[in-house]
């Protein structure tokens, strides 16, 4: 397991950040990416939350759960992005996993949370990152359900809507801190920490929350590519802090097939978090106790869903 941060990830959360950027300050081109990816991202929020009434799963080949809204929605924001950008390359969950090698790519999951999704429960999104030589430039990770739009431009900064996003910096863990995991993540890591534990089943959610101050960190133990990559800057252009637990980093993208590639992230809200909570974190096969959602501890969007 790594010990320390790539000197470009110690730097990425707090460097370039300038409180006067604003979505509306951003360059023409850049701007008209993130309003596309909003606007794409939102129309497929709003045809998810339609088919949300009927839901019918079904099993990928890996054992995942898929819906035929996974692949309309999927379809639309294909065909979207493909008439706004036609240059560039689209790599998708759903259809496309493979990585071509092209300087532009678009990285989409269009539905975050499907499990969630198909059980009614509203903590599922809509997430794309738009990769540039490599890395993300942009990301968008919208939650229709909770009324939550995330946003975030590399070197510019990280939005909740039209509000500047800034981790929150409250010291070390404490008792009644949050640390978000995946449900896989008690099987395959030991977690000596005392903050109390949190499963929402979105990676991209979580990410967000990270970003916006609700959780001092996450822990996603298989996350695939397009799980991370809008949250991955989400959460750095916050001025928090990213990186892989195991393994290589997904940037620079390289070439080659996505679909089976999963990445053990640690994404926490400082430095400071992030190396107290890599400290405390090891290999285990064996199992911990997860907390169930308590409802005063998650933002008032998701206390309302009932």
């Amino acid at each position: 397991m790594p010990t320390t941060l790539p000197p470009e990830r110690r730097s990425r959360g707090e460097q370039r950040h300038d409180r006067s950027t604003t979505i509306a300050g951003l360059s023409p081109d850049r701007r008209r990416e993130v309003d596309v990816a909003r606007t794409v991202a939102t129309e497929a929020g709003q045809v998810l939350v339609a088919a949300s009434k009927n839901v019918v799963v079904e099993r990928k080949a890996d054992g995942t759960p898929v819906t035929e809204a996974d692949r309309r929605v999927d379809l639309l924001i294909r065909e979207r992005l493909s008439v706004a950008f036609p240059g560039d390359e689209l790599l998708s969950e759903e259809a496309g996993t493979s990585y071509k090698g092209g300087r532009r790519v678009w990285v989409i999951d269009p539905l975050d949370g499907t499990a969630n999704f198909a059980a009614g429960v509203p903590l599922w999104g809509v997430t794309m990152a738009l990769v540039s030589d490599g890395r993300p430039v942009v990301g968008v990770s919208v939650f229709p359900k909770l009324g939550m739009h995330f946003s975030a431009v590399a070197g510019k900064g990280a939005w909740l809507g039209e509000r500047r996003l800034w981790t929150q910096d409250r010291g070390d863990y404490g008792a009644d801190d949050l640390i978000a995991l995946c449900s896989r993540t008690p099987s395959r890591y030991a977690l000596d920490l005392q903050a109390r534990r949190r499963v929402l089943g979105s990676a991209a959610l979580n990410f967000a929350l990270v970003a916006s101050g609700t959780f001092r960190a996450s822990i996603a133990s298989t996350a695939r590519l397009w799980d991370l990559a809008a949250g991955w800057l989400i959460v750095e252009e916050a001025r928090g802090l990213v990186n892989v637990l195991d393994g290589p980093a997904p940037w620079p993208l390289q070439t080659g097939e996505y679909g089976a590639l999963g990445y053990p992230t640690l994404a926490a809200a400082t430095p400071e978090i992030f190396a107290q909570t890599r400290m405390r974190v090891r290999s285990h096969p064996g199992r911990a106790v997860v907390d169930e959602v308590a409802a005063d501890s998650v933002p008032e969007p998701i206390r309302e869903w009932g």
